[in-house]
């Protein structure tokens, strides 16, 4: 049998903080369409988003 989770990993948790913090922020780029700077926003949130996702998924399976 598989040993319990240990405490998430602080990359993660940064992350998600980062992201909880940007989605409050709504003076953000990401958060207005007109804005220059939206579409890297976006791409950049993606990338951040798809990492985190990689990290949870390690630290599940493993």
């Amino acid at each position: 049998m598989k040993e319990p989770l240990t405490s998430t990993p602080t990359e993660l948790l940064e992350i998600e903080q980062l992201i909880d913090d940007l989605m409050a922020d709504f003076q953000h780029p990401i958060h207005n369409r007109r804005h220059p700077q939206h579409a890297d926003c976006a791409k950049a949130l993606d990338n951040l988003m798809e990492h985190a996702d990689k990290l949870r998924n390690r630290w599940l399976i493993d």
